[in-house]
């Protein structure tokens, strides 16, 4: 009997002092960002595994995925025609070989 007392008190110990556990990673890494006692080391990939991929693409973005990386930050831009676009910056200067703002210029141009 004492021993099966001690087997309860230890699960319900256990289950007391264990961490909360979540639905999902997205929900626990929300549960991180609100707590402001946590300290959860978050790890955010701006424009994505732009190092071996070209920035803001698919590829870059899949990396991430595959590394477990947290969080990714994607920079949004929109052509002339409204299209929205995956891209860092306000012009198209550093990253084609054009030159000019995003917004200068359609999708198809």
């Amino acid at each position: 009997m004492k021993k099966l007392f001690f087997a309860i008190l230890a699960v319900v110990f256990a289950a007391c002092t264990s961490e909360p556990q979540y639905a999902t990673r997205a929900e626990k890494l929300l549960a991180e960002i609100n707590d402001p006692t946590s300290d959860y080391v978050m790890v955010i990939a701006h424009r994505g595994d732009w190092r071996n991929y070209p920035e803001n693409s698919i590829p870059a973005i899949e990396s991430v995925i595959r590394m477990g990386v947290d969080m990714m930050e994607l920079d949004v831009k929109m052509t002339k025609d409204s299209v929205l676009i995956l891209m860092h910056d306000k012009t198209i200067d550093r990253t084609t070989n054009g030159t000019g703002k995003v917004s200068d210029y359609t999708w198809k141009e």
